[in-house]
Parts: C-alpha cells; structure tokens; sequence
C-alpha cells in the first residue's frame, strides 16, 4: 500500500525507484519501492543560501495528486498503479 513520508529518516534502508526533480516542477518526489513518498522542495536564491523543507504527509499527499505527469509515470513503471492510487484514496481521503 503507498504511503507518505514526513521526514528523511524514513528513506534510510529503503530502495528508491523513482525520483522526479525537473526543473520545472515546484517540489521533488522520491518514491521508494515499497511505495513510500517523500516530497522535499527547496527554497532560496543562491546554490549556498538554500534551504531544504519537507513536505508533512497531507501537503505531500496534495501535491502528489495533483501532479499527473508523476502518476503517469509510476503507473508506466508499475511502481505505483492506478490501482495502488485509488486503494489509497477509497481509504484515506
């Protein structure tokens, strides 16, 4: 069952499997095998002066699903399913 982290310390021992970090994009998705996802967003103006926020599992679950292009490609890649997604939503949203 997909799952959302709220911090970094529950990637640790985890096999990431997708990770999507495009520029364009406004925060970054990691999505480990055992379908866990953190989603992180930087913030500041200068390479040195950033600083590194994650997203708390109800900010991270909203961004996830409203970024389509994402669970396109989970699906593609079976990582996460269409299946996998609306199990997730019938029980917690």
């Amino acid at each position: 069952m997909m799952y959302f982290m709220d911090n970094e310390e529950q990637l640790i021992g985890k096999v990431v499997a997708y990770t999507q970090m495009a520029e364009f994009a406004d925060a970054i998705t990691i999505v480990t095998a055992d379908k866990g996802i953190l989603v992180v967003e930087q913030e500041g103006d200068r390479d040195f002066d950033k600083k590194t926020s994650v997203y708390h599992d109800q900010r991270a679950e909203t961004y996830f699903f409203q970024n389509k292009y994402v669970m396109e490609q989970l699906d593609k890649k079976n990582i996460i399913t269409k299946e996998d997604i609306a199990k997730y939503k019938q029980e917690n949203l």
